[in-house]
C-alpha cells in the first residue's frame, strides 16, 4: 500500500535531514532539473541508501525499515 508521505518528509521525520537542508534541497532540484532524491545526494545531505530507505517507507510504510536497512547496508558498504 502506497503511503502519501513526500520524500523529503519522511527523511526529516527519520532524522536523516533537517527542514532548512530539505529547503535548500528543493531550491536546487529546481534549479538542476533534479528528482529530490538526486538534489539531496549531490548537496551531501544523504547516502543512496537513504534514499532506499525512505522510498520503501513511502511505498510500504515502517514495517520494512529494518530490513531494508540492513540490506542496503550490507549492499552499500561491503568491502571489496
Amino acid at each position: 500500500m502506497k503511503h502519501n508521505k513526500k520524500l523529503g518528509q519522511i527523511l526529516i521525520e527519520y532524522g536523516i535531514i533537517t527542514s532548512e537542508q530539505c529547503t535548500k534541497a528543493l531550491h536546487y532540484q529546481k534549479e538542476h532539473n533534479l528528482l529530490i532524491g538526486e538534489a539531496l545526494v549531490r548537496l551531501g545531505y544523504i547516502e543512496n541508501e537513504d534514499i532506499i530507505i525512505a522510498l520503501s517507507e513511502q511505498e510500504y510504510g515502517s514495517s520494512l525499515k529494518g530490513t531494508i536497512h540492513a540490506l542496503c547496508a550490507s549492499i552499500f558498504h561491503k568491502k571489496s
